[in-house]
Order: C-alpha cells, then sequence, then structure tokens
C-alpha cells in the first residue's frame, strides 16, 4: 500500500530539471566557490592552505632526516612560481636543514644565499627568530661571506640579541676566525650581553685546535664571567 502511495507522487523524468530550476541558486552552486557576479575574476583562496601544507611536509621530512625530500618539496614551491614562501616555509626549511649534518652541496648554498636575497621580494621581514635560523643555515652550509652580511644587517635592525651573537660567535670560530670571534665576544661582554655555553664552546675548542692559548685563556675567563664556564669547561 506504502509502495503504491510514493509511486502516485514520484516526480516524472521530464519534469526534473523544471523542478531543479526552482530551486535556490545557491544552492546549485559549488560549495568550495563563491560566485560574486558573473564578470568577477575567481579569487584564489587556497594560498594559506598551500603554503601550510608545504611548510607541514617540510617539518616532517625535516623531522625523519630526509633533507632531500624537504628539499623537493621547498624546490617545487619555488619553481610552481604560484605562492612565494611564507615565514612558516621558510622556518620549516630551515630547521630541516640545521637538523641534517652531512656535507652541505653546491645546490643547497645556492638555494640558502638566494633565500636571503629573495626576502624582501617576499615581502617577509625578518625578526630576531627567522633572522636566527636563516644566520644557522648559513654558517652550516659554510655561507660565510652572506652569514656576516646577514649578521650586519640584524645589527642595522637592531635584532642581533644574544641568541643571534652566539650563533655568529660560533660560526666565525667554526670558520677559524679566532680573532673575530673574540672581538665580537669582548664587544658583547662590555655591552653587558648574558651570553651561554653555545658561545664559547666552539670558540675554545677551535683555539685548542689551533694552539691559541692565549685567546683560549681569554675566552675561559670570559666564560667565568658569563657563568657559562660549566657548560665550557672541558674545552678550557
Amino acid at each position: 500500500m506504502l509502495r503504491r502511495f510514493t509511486r502516485l507522487f514520484r516526480v516524472p523524468a521530464a519534469a526534473r530539471p523544471a523542478l531543479l530550476l526552482r530551486q535556490s541558486p545557491q544552492r546549485l552552486q559549488p560549495r568550495h566557490f563563491s560566485v560574486s557576479s558573473a564578470n568577477s575574476t575567481p579569487k584564489v583562496t587556497n594560498r594559506s592552505q598551500t603554503l601550510s601544507e608545504a611548510a607541514r611536509r617540510i617539518s616532517e621530512l625535516g623531522k625523519l632526516g630526509d633533507l632531500p625530500a624537504a628539499i623537493s618539496v621547498y624546490r617545487d614551491l619555488l619553481a610552481a612560481k604560484v605562492h612565494a614562501p611564507d615565514g612558516a616555509v621558510l622556518r620549516a626549511f630551515l630547521s630541516a636543514v640545521t637538523r641534517d649534518r652531512r656535507p652541505r652541496d653546491l645546490e643547497l648554498k645556492t638555494m640558502l644565499e638566494q633565500m636571503h636575497e629573495n626576502l624582501t621580494m617576499w615581502s617577509i621581514k625578518l625578526d630576531e627568530r627567522l633572522g636566527n635560523m636563516l644566520l644557522v643555515a648559513l654558517w652550516h652550509a659554510g655561507c660565510v661571506t652572506r652569514a656576516k652580511e646577514l649578521f650586519a644587517a640584524l645589527q642595522a635592525e637592531r635584532l642581533a640579541n644574544r641568541f643571534v651573537v652566539a650563533t655568529m660567535i660560533s660560526g666565525l670560530a667554526r670558520s677559524g676566525d679566532v680573532s673575530a670571534a673574540m672581538a665580537l665576544l669582548e664587544k658583547a661582554t662590555n655591552r653587558g650581553m648574558k651570553l651561554d655555553s653555545h658561545a664559547f664552546t666552539p670558540l675554545l675548542t677551535t683555539c685548542g685546535d689551533c694552539a691559541d692559548f692565549d685567546s683560549g685563556r681569554k675566552a675561559h675567563e670570559l666564560a667565568q664571567q658569563h657563568g657559562a664556564a660549566y657548560g665550557a669547561e672541558y674545552c678550557s
């Protein structure tokens, strides 16, 4: 009985298009698009989603230690020329670079140098965190000249906090420039900047490797003054 009743009120196939036309136009539009007018240009609304997904993938690959795959994701994003990377993508990529301890290749050095050059074009303003991460990556990749240029820019913008200065001292020491590292250390000390063992350990290690006992003794005295001698004690 119920089946017969529903058959009586079933809409014939020929009448279905006319019935659809009576429905609200909003119900017929795709849910993920918003059309304002017939002549308007569709807006790209997935930029944040694309960059967020790229940052997530690069971060995960970096944590897994798969730097080549992280580089591939970053390279593909740049090659697409659709969305410029944002700060989250750069931080994820720089974190992946500094996690990896394998020898640096020329491609990675070039990518980091281009990143440094393109910050303004990408409308990314350096802050203390991003500046320090880029500085660490540049030193890690052996881009000595770029690292010095970046540090000078951070100083000019008054973004050279104690972490940035410690990174610069460490980089100079690891590159073998003990005199420049000592000069920056003494300058920071005179300004009352508090540094930790991250600044002193590489410097003391390099002083020991090159038998520069005078600089090593002075660096150790400054480490005691900064309260960082315990962390750097084994290098003295």
